[in-house]
């Protein structure tokens, strides 16, 4: 019967023991969340969240994936043809031609006679410049001639 009693007295003391240090381990846990929570640190996730985030995650990648390719078919298709572009070229050529001979004839002030020296003499035309309103000028003489 003693040794019942002294092991009886031995679990109690255990169980005391292990109370007391559960409440102590309560205390220095409940503090140290406290401080995490406060220090703006991140809860980890558990495997079903992270599978759950993984899963948005792809959902929203194959989302983008198929917004983007959409945008692109859509480029594809309104994207002007190689004719198309030809023919803006052509435009914007003729366009800054003709821009370019209307400040000739203002500099000139419509005297044919005076165009091609001032042409030549003029330091705001560029070879280039001065070679397109020559040829400008050979097709309007041309023209006038027929």
């Amino acid at each position: 019967q003693r040794e019942e009693e002294k092991a009886l007295k031995e679990k109690e003391r255990k169980e005391r023991a292990m109370k007391e240090t559960t409440a102590v381990l309560q205390v220095i846990m409940s503090e140290r969340e406290l401080e995490r929570r406060k220090n703006g640190y991140v809860e980890l996730r558990s495997s079903e969240s992270q599978k759950e985030a993984a899963t948005l995650a792809r959902e929203e990648y194959r989302r983008k994936l198929r917004e983007n390719k959409q945008k692109l078919r859509e480029s594809l298709a309104n994207r002007p043809s190689l004719l198309d572009r030809h023919d803006t070229s052509l435009a914007a050529k003729a366009a800054a031609s003709s821009a370019l001979q209307k400040v000739a004839s203002a500099m000139t002030g419509g005297d044919e006679s005076k165009f091609q020296a001032t042409i030549e003499d003029d330091d705001l035309f560029g070879d280039r410049e001065k070679a397109i309103l020559s040829m400008n000028r050979n097709a309007m003489q041309s023209e006038q001639r027929k």
